[in-house]
């Protein structure tokens, strides 16, 4: 307990400062979102290995990969955003 009677919070170490402890259902959410274009670039390959249907003049496959090259760089924003090491110092 502190001065004030509020307990003291919860801190981790995030590289050289610490920041707050996140909840267990959002961290497991944060990782399930990066684990998507591992799963998207997998698993499509064995599915879409064809040339027809050609999909802005690319084979199939290739514009499913082109398409998660994309997708994992919104994806990784949006965690770098939500990530809590990523914010400003709190005045």
């Amino acid at each position: 307990m502190t001065r004030g009677g509020n307990p003291p919070k919860r801190l981790h170490s995030a590289g050289t400062r610490a920041v707050p402890a996140r909840s267990g259902a959002a961290m497991a959410a944060i990782k399930a979102l990066a684990l998507l274009p591992f799963l998207g670039i997998l698993v499509g390959v064995p599915l879409l290995d064809r040339v027809m249907p050609l999909v802005l003049g690319l084979p199939l496959l290739l514009a499913w990969l082109l398409l998660w090259i994309v997708l994992t760089s919104a994806i990784m924003a949006v965690i770098y955003l939500v990530d809590p090491a990523n914010r400003g110092p709190e005045a």
